[in-house]
């Protein structure tokens, strides 16, 4: 059990990654990613209020329950799962009926691993903040596509800049894709990778499977992001491309979110798509809104209905769209 009160994450951020997988094996993948997405925007929330630290003692239920968790899955991708696993064994059997702290679980991975990781823990444990990337890219005349990242965060004695090993995938319009693993740090970071010369760029995924704490800008126009909330491998990233699509003002946008709806394999994409279609004058989506109301999943019909107002609902009537309740 915990030593003090400021180590109380090695309670309960170990039992809420560990009960998340248990969920992933019962579940699945995309069940796994849409409740680490809700971790996720529980500590982002936490981080807009203060900068304290998971390990405080007045870190806060987002700090120590979904940010810990997350952050306990960041530290497995960093060493790998299987390493992992044996330092986490080794520190059970070691401290087993003990009062541990923080650095208990530190001195484990150079006990086991025989790793230095003070510049994990320091940033990601001991003290507070989000990274914030903003992400540009061009293709040079080599044919190198050049990804710059920047770390645009307030940074102080408290919160400096963020050390991770980043994913990044390059899908092209063929269907095929390169991928890229390195780390990013400090204001600025460039990545690099030779794109062959025929191919051309469909999108770009930055972190495809949404595992970092982080804030991303990364300013892509509506058929980017429509290509990519279609035919993204992983359905975080699908719901993410609909999400950017809230502040953008095209005529090609509601084309876009008909033709997601209707290719989307997830509710969650369903629902982000259609709150967003009920934006629209009522005659523009009203075939849309139809499937809306029959769809398979209870969400994806409670947006409708939760969102249609008393002028759609009157101009629906004569289309044969069932009167809300």
């Amino acid at each position: 059990t915990l030593n003090s009160d400021e180590h109380a994450w090695l309670h309960e951020s170990f039992a809420t990654h560990y009960g998340r997988l248990a969920e992933r094996h019962l579940y699945g993948q995309q069940y796994y990613q849409r409740i680490r997405e809700q971790q996720l925007q529980r500590a982002l929330s936490a981080a807009e209020k203060n900068t304290r630290p998971i390990q405080h003692t007045q870190a806060g239920t987002n700090r120590i329950y979904p940010k810990g968790a997350l952050v306990l899955g960041m530290l497995k991708d960093v060493v790998g799962m299987e390493a992992f696993d044996r330092v986490v064994t080794h520190f059970l059997k070691k401290h087993a009926y003990s009062n541990v702290t923080t650095h208990d679980f530190y001195m484990a991975f150079q006990e086991v691993l025989g790793r230095n990781l003070d510049w994990f823990f320091d940033q990601w444990i001991k003290r507070g903040g989000v990274p914030h990337y903003r992400i540009n890219y061009q293709v040079s005349e080599a044919s190198k596509l050049l990804i710059q990242v920047e770390q645009i965060h307030e940074t102080n004695d408290l919160v400096g800049y963020f050390r991770m090993p980043v994913e990044l995938e390059v899908h092209f319009r063929d269907g095929s894709r390169q991928t890229l693993r390195n780390a990013v740090r400090g204001a600025s970071t460039t990545l690099s990778i030779t794109k062959p010369e025929d191919k051309k760029i469909a999108y770009i995924l930055f972190d495809p499977e949404n595992r970092i704490v982080k804030r991303e800008t990364f300013e892509q126009p509506v058929k980017v992001l429509k290509a990519k909330a279609m035919k993204a491998p992983y359905m975080i990233a699908r719901y993410d491309a609909v999400k950017k699509l809230r502040g953008k003002a095209s005529t090609a946008k509601l084309e876009a979110l008909r033709a997601i709806y209707t290719a989307a394999d997830h509710h969650l994409v369903r629902q982000e798509a259609l709150k967003q279609l009920t934006q629209y004058p009522a005659e523009e989506v009203i075939p849309v809104l139809r499937k809306g109301l029959t769809a398979d999943h209870h969400e994806v019909r409670r947006v409708v209905l939760k969102q249609l107002d008393d002028t759609i609902d009157r101009k629906s009537g004569s289309a044969g769209m069932p009167r809300p309740t």
